[in-house]
């Protein structure tokens, strides 16, 4: 056997046996999604969705911080399943940048954006009635867990207006966080 052959069923060989290339682990992390314990809006609710669209409105949930008890630094996002339109009866395929999400507990208080990106095509300002509204996006930066660390609780808050004027609807199950521990 050459000493080329030879190296080559040697990394064959260690390779088999998990030796040479170490596979991660499955269980050395886990993904998770943690739920609002709490929803109000000041807004404008139209089959279960409120409708952020006026000056003055807002939505807000409220997080048990415990459930992020875990949580491995800089893996807690914002993830935003939400309805994106261009105006009152608007219409389809409309994107939000720069959606402000303002985290906060009684010591401690982050902003966070998010782009809610709406996939359906085509764009048409006409009014689509509903049809093509859904939008989804996660926050640009990760939530700082140690600055809201010995916090029970954690409030987050969208409030109008949005960029180009856009009308974002909302409801409990919209705003999760999702993190690795």
């Amino acid at each position: 056997m050459t000493k080329r052959s030879l190296g080559a069923f040697m990394i064959s060989l260690l390779s088999a046996v998990g030796l040479l290339v170490a596979a991660p682990n499955p269980a050395s992390a886990t993904a998770a999604s943690l739920g609002a314990t709490t929803f109000t809006a000041n807004a404008d609710n139209i089959a279960g969705w409120d409708w952020v669209r006026s000056g003055g409105q807002n939505a807000v949930w409220t997080f048990d911080l415990a459930g992020l008890a875990g949580a491995r630094p800089r893996s807690a996002y914002l993830n935003i399943n939400g309805l994106v339109t261009n105006g009152v009866n608007g219409g389809s395929g409309y994107s939000a940048m720069s959606v402000k999400f303002l985290a906060t507990c009684e010591t401690a208080s982050q902003l966070l954006t998010a782009k809610l990106v709406n996939p359906f095509r085509p764009t048409d300002p006409a009014n689509s009635g509903g049809v093509g509204y859904a939008a989804y996006g996660a926050s640009s930066t990760s939530v700082n867990l140690p600055k809201f660390a010995g916090c029970k609780t954690m409030t987050v808050t969208v409030a109008y207006p949005f960029t180009s004027g856009r009308h974002v609807a909302f409801k409990k199950e919209a705003l999760t966080i999702g993190f690795s521990n």
